[in-house]
């Protein structure tokens, strides 16, 4: 009896037998947890994320497919799909008319003592070419450059009419002004030699801003280069709030904006907006002149 109770100790020791843990295995076996449980919840975490970042791009993708459509619709509404900004004379291969303008593509009638448009051509003849343009604009320096001959070529066919769209360069109202001063001192013929001119001497514009007397003195240096009496074009430059000049500027700008005028150069010729590269205005015009 006494072994049978002797061999059920040794059963039930065997059955719960515990051995110690020492305190350094202890804390081992916690920092082991802990590294676990902290790996767990970053890889919980960057799941999450990548979950979030891919719905977030999903929704994106989908709203930036919408938004394309709806702008492709807008402009096509606009009449504006291909924009004619000033980029458009890049490209010499496009050609033909791009879309309907509006009725303030026609030469405008101002009253007495108004400045009027400026053109060059024939008055009154059955094509007219409406041009916005910035003097400052290296688009329109060279569209200008690539058009003299068109110029020379319809001058008896078609009436060329320039309008001030300034895009917002240092001296884009300045040239303006200049150009729009020679005209009260010389009539349409300066304000084309003023025109030119400035085209010419166009890198002067992209330099450092200038003070009033250095700016005076490139005015009067511009209106010699051009033939013109340069101490009567500062005076006129100088009083454009009161001569007409200011009040030209802001029509032209009007028109633009009525006409979704969006950059430079931008042409309309009889009343319809075509691609302002040279290759589509002559293959324009000359479909109109035949």
């Amino acid at each position: 009896m006494a072994e049978s109770n002797q061999s059920n100790k040794e059963a039930g020791g065997n059955q719960f037998n515990y051995t110690p843990i020492s305190p350094e295995e202890q804390r081992a076996k916690q920092k082991q947890v802990i590294r676990g449980a902290v790996t767990l919840v970053a890889m919980i975490v960057v799941f999450v994320m990548i979950v979030v970042g891919f719905i977030s791009y999903s929704i994106g993708y989908d709203a930036g497919k919408k938004s394309s459509k709806s702008n492709s619709v807008s402009a096509k509404s606009a009449g504006l799909e291909k924009s004619n900004t000033a980029q458009s004379s890049d490209d010499d291969s496009n050609s033909g008319i791009s879309g309907e303008a509006s009725e303030y593509q026609s030469p405008s009638k101002v009253g007495e003592g108004k400045i009027p448009d400026h053109f060059r051509g024939k008055e009154g003849a059955k094509v007219v070419a409406i041009e916005y343009a910035d003097f400052t604009c290296p688009y329109c320096v060279r569209l200008a450059t690539n058009l003299i001959s068109v110029h020379d070529k319809y001058d008896k066919k078609v009436q060329f009419i320039y309008r001030h769209y300034n895009v917002g360069h240092t001296y884009s109202e300045v040239t303006s002004k200049i150009a729009e001063a020679a005209y009260l001192v010389g009539g349409e013929d300066a304000f084309w030699k003023a025109a030119d001119q400035m085209y010419r001497d166009s890198t002067w514009m992209a330099g450092e801003y200038m003070n009033t007397d250095q700016l005076q003195d490139k005015i009067r240096q511009l209106a010699d280069k051009a033939g013109l009496d340069s101490g009567a074009v500062v005076d006129k430059y100088n009083d454009s709030a009161n001569n007409g000049i200011d009040e030209k500027i802001k029509r032209d700008r009007q028109l633009a904006q009525d006409s979704s005028v969006a950059g430079t150069p931008t042409w309309f010729i009889n009343k319809k907006k075509v691609n302002s590269s040279a290759s589509a205005i002559t293959s324009t015009l000359e479909e109109l002149t035949k």
